[in-house]
């Protein structure tokens, strides 16, 4: 059976490109009888705020999503799902990365990081007799000597950061795999962190999000050309300058087939070297 997962974050308030994401994911699952999950991403506890949290329960019931799985409100969120509390099942499994030496301590700033990576070089951190000390960045040790390459693009991606708090790659390898994910749609801006994640869960063991169909569907953008992300200051749903609910479903439908049945799917068991599927 089909199991897939809605992963916002309440980091902002969700825009059009969320609810096109959430559309898809639950038309996709509906259509093939699976079960549909909601997994919020609130692990970074700086950025998460309960004004976010409200909205995402409040836009699942405008936009008439159903979940199997999950919490229910924001209460039950703080109660049995927040990430927060799982701090300890995400450091061991950097622990268990940092023993068996697929991942190391860091000092490199994020801009000495960047200028390793794009020198298509690894990580000078990489080579330290050191250990991992408290106030440092965990890196994964990719594979490919950490270099910026086609497989492996986002090289030697964090796992633990330097305020102390677990790197989403890593969170979301581990909820999927938790949670029993097998198929996980995102837009097509998330293509490398879905490798990253790929290659990160075989090097923990986790075969279930290893073994995961990936989906990648078109970014949507908005008036000025730029895709629609919280980043990018994008209109709130619901906003004078957001597109309705029936625009919204209209824009997922005509979204469906180029998604679900052109090259944006990644087979199953390809974790170290993801490939589209390049279908007519």
């Amino acid at each position: 059976m089909i199991v897939s997962r809605l992963a916002p974050t309440p980091s902002g308030y969700l825009h059009a490109g969320n609810a096109i994401n959430m559309i898809l994911t639950a038309q996709y699952v509906t259509n093939h009888n699976g079960k549909l999950l909601l997994r919020i991403d609130d692990a970074d506890s700086a950025r998460s705020k309960p004004a976010y949290v409200d909205n995402i329960f409040a836009t699942l019931d405008w936009l008439e999503i159903a979940h199997s799985g999950g919490p229910r409100d924001a209460q039950d969120l703080a109660h049995r799902y927040s990430q927060v509390g799982r701090r300890e099942t995400y450091y061991a499994a950097v622990e268990q990365l940092l023993a068996q030496e697929k991942a190391y301590g860091c000092v490199c700033s994020r801009k000495q990081a960047h200028q390793w990576q794009s020198a298509g070089a690894h990580h000078a951190c990489r080579d330290r007799d050191v250990g991992f000390l408290p106030g440092e960045t965990v890196r994964f040790r990719a594979p490919q000597s950490g270099a910026f390459t086609e497989n492996h693009p986002l090289g030697d991606f964090v796992l633990w950061r330097r305020d102390d708090l677990p790197a989403y790659q890593l969170v979301s390898v581990i909820e999927d795999q938790s949670l029993g994910v097998n198929t996980i749609v995102r837009g097509s801006d998330l293509a490398e962190s879905s490798q990253a994640q790929r290659t990160l869960a075989a090097a923990l063991g986790a075969e279930q999000v290893t073994a995961a169909r990936f989906f990648h569907h078109p970014l949507i953008s908005g008036p000025d050309g730029n895709k629609l992300a919280k980043s990018n200051a994008a209109p709130p749903l619901r906003g004078p300058d957001a597109p309705g609910k029936t625009e919204l479903h209209d824009i997922a439908a005509s979204l469906y087939e180029r998604t679900f049945c052109g090259s944006a799917q990644y087979r199953a068991g390809e974790a170290d070297n993801l490939r589209p599927v390049e279908r007519p």
